[in-house]
């Protein structure tokens, strides 16, 4: 029994086609594709509908069985989409934090937070390097913030409170990472919600917690640097 080629073309533009509206839908393209061209996953999806679409109706007109030669082109096309899928879609998080470099981009600097509750990990890493940020982020000892993050490292009446950056993509993620004062336990590798104010014991800042709340992962775990 011979299979059509055209039908065969249909399947595999169409099992494309659905795997970016996936990535799309659920804002996976992170995994892949860094923030300037992650517009090529909606692109992606809306064309190869398209194509799929036309190939069909193409399909009704004309039969031409499988060759040989083209199954071959259309497993080798399918092949790549099976290892993106079966790749485990694991979290940057303790370890990671903990192996990768902290250090920043001369260039990278947001723009200063409007009020002290807009304040976030990053603002707080340039302020302590830059004292004009600071003074107009009014980041300094005694500023309350509420941060979101997931907890990299636990210590005796502390813990690590870590957002990950991306530049391009999830593998040059740079951990942006401040210490939080709190006296009870913490999980791990959870999302929390921390209050507090910064205390300035030395050239970085801690955060004095007086509310740890646990919070669930949220829908985009990485941050961007070129968002600001």
């Amino acid at each position: 029994m011979s299979v059509a080629a055209g039908r065969s073309r249909i399947v595999v533009t169409a099992v494309w086609a659905a795997f970016f509206y996936v990535l799309w839908l659920t804002h996976g393209s992170a995994r892949f594709l860094g923030t300037r061209t992650q517009w090529l996953v909606p692109f992606g999806a809306i064309t190869l509908t398209v194509a799929a679409a036309l190939a069909l109706r193409s399909q009704r007109r004309t039969r031409t069985p499988l060759s040989l030669a083209e199954a071959i082109g259309l497993f080798t096309l399918v092949v790549p989409l099976a290892l993106l899928l079966l790749a485990p879609h694991a979290q940057l998080g303790a370890y990671a934090a903990s192996r990768k470099a902290t250090s920043f981009f001369p260039a990278v600097k947001p723009p200063p937070p409007a009020t002290p509750r807009d304040v976030t990990l990053l603002d707080i890493r340039v302020a302590e390097d830059d004292n004009v940020f600071a003074l107009t982020s009014h980041i300094h000892s005694g500023t309350r913030v509420g941060l979101l993050g997931l907890v990299t490292g636990v210590g005796t009446g502390r813990f690590s409170l870590t957002r990950f950056y991306i530049t391009c993509c999830i593998a040059d993620a740079q951990p942006v990472t401040i210490q939080v004062e709190w006296p009870r336990p913490v999980t791990r590798n959870h999302w929390v919600w921390v209050t507090g104010v910064l205390r300035a014991p030395s050239s970085r800042f801690t955060l004095a917690a007086d509310a740890v709340t646990p919070r669930p992962s949220p829908s985009d775990p990485y941050l961007s640097f070129s968002s600001y």
